[in-house]
């Protein structure tokens, strides 16, 4: 126990920085690449095709979700996809992922695109 000093919120990092971690982000993913195509209130789930894969992130999670008619053999690597969008957007390794399909329910997938 004992007294302890309290630290300044200026140590605790840019408020702006943080409101920034937090806004939706949808990457489509082609050729191990993550490219950028919608966020903030644009990043919709209207934007998720069939057939298509991507990476929707929100602060400290990332949802690998696959499209409808994407094939058993991709689906089985929605971590490792994960883990390299991970590296690829240089975020910590304790970032949640969690691999979504088009047309089976997933709490994660409904908790990022909630507001």
């Amino acid at each position: 126990g004992g007294e302890t000093q309290i630290k300044s919120a200026a140590s605790g990092g840019a408020d702006a920085e943080h409101e920034a971690s937090l806004v939706r982000k949808i990457y489509q993913v082609e050729n191990g690449k993550f490219n950028l195509i919608a966020e903030g209130v644009n990043a919709t789930r209207d934007k998720l095709q069939a057939g298509k894969v991507y990476v929707i992130s929100r602060g400290e999670t990332a949802v690998v979700f696959f499209g409808e008619g994407i094939g058993r053999d991709q689906i089985k690597h929605g971590i490792e996809k994960g883990v390299d969008f991970l590296k690829a957007n240089n975020l910590p390794n304790y970032t949640s992922i969690a691999v979504a399909k088009h047309g089976k329910p997933s709490g994660a997938l409904a908790l990022i695109f909630t507001n």
